[in-house]
């Protein structure tokens, strides 16, 4: 296989002839004249790109969906000259799902707010759930940031593995969090952490004398 001795057409969907118009096409992506990184800039290209190395025989950045490509044999070297083939690919929703389980210490530790004047209530994160099994951010440093929003004050702090892995100076309240990789854009759904008040008020005891 002598890849200059072939043209190579790639297209968003499933097509069992090269679509109307060709390169023109709003589904067409790429060829062997698309520079590496990019694509067409078709209307359905989408984010694919042909890899940095320049590889037209490869694609990557593909979102889900379906993608065809179509390769012939120029019609200048024998044999098999003009012959062509095509082949189609599913590209599948595959997204990993990331969870937090509140009643493991080993994933998430809160300290109720002791104070009247004071707040010093604390949430610290310590990693999150890939699929069900539990990635620590200390082994996965960098990975993970989370963004975090409540009706109360809070104060973010970052560790050195997580972004915002600990919030601090809390009153009694909730406390929503969002874990994103930050790698892959894929995020939880929104988590409620609950910090109580536990205060205790003085109390007068007046003695009538």
């Amino acid at each position: 296989f002598t890849l200059s001795e072939y043209s190579i057409e790639w297209y968003r969907g499933t097509h069992a002839t090269v679509p109307a118009g060709g390169t023109a096409n709003d589904d067409f992506i790429a060829d062997d004249g698309t520079a590496a990184g990019t694509n067409s800039g078709n209307a359905n290209a989408g984010t694919a790109i042909i890899p940095t190395g320049g590889d037209v025989t490869q694609l990557e950045g593909l979102e889900t969906g379906t993608y065809t490509v179509f390769i012939t044999k120029d019609g200048v070297a024998s044999p098999n000259e003009g012959c062509d083939a095509f082949a189609t690919f599913n590209i599948n929703n595959d997204q990993p799902v990331l969870t937090l389980d509140q009643d493991d210490i080993a994933q998430i530790v809160t300290t109720d707010n002791l104070n009247c004047n004071t707040p010093n209530g604390t949430i610290t994160v310590l990693g999150v759930e890939v699929d069900g099994v539990f990635q620590s951010f200390a082994a996965n440093s960098g990975v993970y940031s989370i963004a975090w929003s409540s009706a109360n004050a809070f104060t973010q702090n970052s560790s050195a593995d997580a972004a915002n892995d600990l919030l601090t100076v809390l009153t009694g309240g909730t406390y929503t969090a969002v874990i994103t990789n930050v790698n892959t854009s894929c995020p939880t759904a929104s988590i409620d952490i609950i910090i109580e008040d536990d205060t205790t008020d003085p109390t007068i005891n007046l003695t009538a004398k």
